[in-house]
């Protein structure tokens, strides 16, 4: 007679995450209910719908100050017009979901697809969804466009690792047209896959800049799109007071050694973009697994965004939430690797140092600088990944395959 063996039983933690989500996102929904004006920049987005329904100016606040300057393109403008129809506190709600969904999704879609950690322990896995929290929550819970554009570009890269050509592009294209600077990534892809999808991305921001002219005059789409452009143009924050400017690396030039000719930071944005150019070429003549290619490109391209983007701010932060979740995983997965642990950790303390008011101190520091100090160490973490000393790190062998799983439990 044979026994059977029991099972092990099933983690309690995948539950306890899903519920700690679903808790976040209910009060979250709740709170922008019940005070759609407060903490949101959603009014901004009916705003701009309501007024490209009527044909009026996005580009100008009309509402005595109360809202920001509406900053997306007119095909973003589009997308607003059904949100416009709804009470804000419905339709905040209802845009809140919708991101999130996608967003979550997205992120799970990327874990089973590209993060190269072959059959990674549940608390593994569960650690990614809780330290995707810290950097996620504000953009959630102000409505931010940020959480659409993530998993955009999430989306995009798991669907070139299925080589879902024309959903790739058209993920890229999304997160385009609400804020530039996400081509970055894309452009990376199309270095790492240029035949695929050089053609595709192109033709879907062309769609993509189309399509306002079938919901608006001719006339009147063009001048939105010079007002766009204009607004972008004059959008660069370089004179701001530094604590409310932009948390990239001009920043941290002007913080330390003072305000760099405008001309020489635009040097530095383009030889860290060419390096990084260099990586994604590189990437597509060499043995090098596609799992390891896309998610070294997509940490690199985030970071990069963030560094040298031309409009970082705090909620920006959600690009950097996926790789450095990613890399305090990674780094806790390797046996004896002190360091790793060490600057992963370092980095997710600097960012959470920085969402501190300083106004509740009692005294005022310049917190603002922790972020783009924290993102600059990230970088060089991701890039450390991809060269051949880390060849030696326990399982971790160039070329051959992706990261082994070592687990050294988080829990």
């Amino acid at each position: 007679m044979q026994l059977s063996v029991p099972s092990p039983p099933a983690s309690p933690w995948p539950a306890r995450v899903t519920l700690m989500w679903a808790s976040i996102v209910l009060v979250v929904c709740a709170r922008s209910y019940l005070y759609p004006q407060t903490h949101s920049v959603y009014p901004i987005f009916s705003s701009a719908g309501q007024n490209w329904a009527a044909g009026r100016d996005c580009y100008v606040n009309t509402d005595q100050g109360r809202l920001d300057i509406y900053r997306y393109s007119p095909a973003a403008s589009c997308v607003f017009v059904p949100f416009s129809l709804l009470p804000d506190s419905v339709g905040g709600v209802i845009w809140r979901l919708l991101q999130v969904a996608w967003f979550l999704a997205a992120f799970a879609w990327y874990v089973r697809d590209v993060w190269p950690v072959p059959n990674a322990k549940t608390q593994s896995l569960v650690w990614l969804w809780i330290l995707l929290v810290p950097l996620s929550l504000e953009s959630i819970n102000n409505g931010q466009a940020n959480v659409l554009v993530v998993a955009s570009l999430l989306t995009a890269t798991a669907a070139t690792s299925r080589r879902c050509w024309n959903l790739a592009a058209t993920c890229l294209a999304v997160a385009f047209l609400f804020k530039v600077y996400p081509l970055a990534l894309g452009l990376l892809l199309v270095l790492a896959y240029p035949r695929q999808l050089a053609w595709r991305l192109g033709a879907a921001i062309a769609i993509g800049l189309g399509l306002p002219f079938l919901f608006q005059s001719p006339d009147y789409v063009l001048d939105q799109f010079a007002r766009w452009l204009t607004h972008l143009s004059h959008d660069t924050r370089f004179d701001w007071p530094m604590g409310t400017g932009m948390r990239d690396g001009y920043l941290l030039l002007r913080f330390f050694l003072g305000p760099p000719p405008h001309v020489v930071y635009v040097g530095i944005q383009l030889m860290a973009a060419l390096a990084l150019a260099l990586v994604a070429r590189q990437s597509r003549r060499t043995n090098w697994p596609i799992k390891e290619q896309l998610h070294a490109l997509f940490g690199l391209g985030c970071c990069w965004m963030m560094l040298f983007g031309p409009a970082t701010e705090t909620c920006t932060f959600i690009c950097l939430a996926v790789p450095l979740s990613c890399a305090m995983v990674e780094a806790f997965q390797m046996r004896g690797v002190t360091a790793r642990k060490m600057v992963v950790a370092l980095v997710l303390a600097l960012l959470l140092t920085s969402f501190i008011n300083r106004k509740n101190l009692g005294f005022d520091l310049p917190l603002y600088v922790l972020q783009p100090i924290a993102t600059l160490i990230l970088f060089f973490e991701r890039i450390s990944r991809i060269f051949p000393t880390t060849a030696a790190l326990p399982g971790f062998k160039r070329g051959t395959g992706p990261l082994k799983s070592q687990v050294l439990s988080p829990f």
